[in-house]
């Protein structure tokens, strides 16, 4: 009987917490890296973009598609989130224009000089945001693209992003592209 009482408790206890877990998460449902790469002269404007002329590269499931450059040819890059979970896939770079102040894109390269990257989108706050960028590879040969979406939210009423910092705020998405610049 002891015990019969002591297991009602537990239960009871236990199914009440559960309750009060908070699972809500504010991260971006991410499942698809889209890179869009359009080959641009020096000084390009945004009239001289067509997007749909591009080239897209696709980081799906563990597995990024192999990015091709020439060296010292300017591109635009824009990035695009997807969530393709579903039965709709869903665009989840519209929610991050919109949240950009609480979010940075990062482009990295491995060799670190692989790659010269020029953001070219702000957030409300003239802080960099990274979704659309101009790059140039700088040297011949392969590595690594690697674009890190943060989520970087106020904390305590106060801003904590500074449009540089990595260490700050929690991980969307971090995916790696094989890339070969010839």
């Amino acid at each position: 009987m002891k015990h019969l009482g002591l297991l009602l408790f537990l239960i009871s206890v236990l199914s009440c917490s559960r309750n009060n877990i908070d699972v809500s998460d504010d991260n971006e449902g991410i499942t698809t890296v889209q890179l869009t790469v359009v080959p641009v002269s020096e000084s390009f404007s945004d009239n001289e973009l067509e997007t749909e002329s591009g080239t897209n590269y696709f980081w799906r499931e563990g597995k990024g598609d192999l990015v091709q450059l020439d060296k010292n040819q300017n591109y635009y890059l824009q990035i695009s989130y997807l969530n393709e979970s579903g039965l709709n896939v869903s665009d989840e770079t519209e929610e991050i224009e919109k949240e950009s102040d609480a979010h940075l894109v990062l482009i990295k390269s491995t060799p670190e000089d692989f790659i010269n990257v020029k953001f070219l989108d702000k957030d409300s706050k003239g802080r960099k945001l990274g979704l659309k960028n101009k790059i140039k590879g700088s040297n011949k040969g392969g590595g690594n693209l690697r674009v890190i979406l943060l989520h970087q939210p106020p904390v305590h009423g106060k801003d904590v992003k500074d449009g540089i910092n990595e260490n700050i705020g929690s991980t969307d998405s971090d995916v790696s592209f094989p890339i070969i610049i010839k």
